[in-house]
């Protein structure tokens, strides 16, 4: 059932690019979705992100958080945030069909060498065997780094820095 976005959650999206709101209010409107999704994380200082990297929750400091051009939402079943990949696969695609909808481009935290329009189907199975793919071309296992709840603006499109988040974004 479509829903709109908890204050909660719009007020983690203060910061974060605006065209990266639209897609998850576009998902939030739209999505027919047998969970509901909120807003974990948005905007992130450079001490948090330290703080995540020394704890092993992203592998990087060139964070697209850093700067606005990032999310992450959580899927909640019963109320409860979930960590298993089954409805990220789900959430990825309403969040690709949102990213198609509103032309925005989209890069996913589960795949990260293609945006999301140019998956052939919006079928959960399919982001599925993306990541199983992406896996599989990544044998070393530390480059093969996945994060369903992540969704970014890519880089090519997006310049890292080329945003300043402002006191009102959503």
């Amino acid at each position: 059932m479509p829903f709109s976005l908890d204050p909660i959650s719009l007020g983690k999206l203060r910061g974060v690019h605006p065209d990266l709101i639209r897609v998850v209010q576009r998902c939030a409107e739209n999505a027919a979705l047998p969970f509901t999704f909120g807003v974990s994380e948005g905007l992130r200082t450079l001490q948090q992100q330290k703080l995540d990297v020394a704890a092993g929750k992203s592998q990087t400091m060139n964070s697209r958080h850093l700067d606005g051009h990032a999310v992450d939402l959580v899927v909640l079943v019963h109320g409860q945030i979930t960590w298993s990949w089954p409805p990220y696969y789900v959430l990825a695609d309403a969040m690709r069909q949102a990213s198609v909808d509103t032309r925005i481009p989209l890069v996913w935290g589960g795949v990260w060498n293609r945006e999301m329009a140019d998956y052939t189907k919006p079928a959960a199975a399919e982001s599925a065997q993306y990541v199983s793919d992406w896996h599989a071309a990544h044998p070393d296992g530390k480059s093969a780094f996945t994060d369903g709840p992540h969704f970014e603006l890519p880089r090519d499109k997006y310049l890292s820095g080329a945003y300043t988040p402002g006191i009102r974004t959503a």
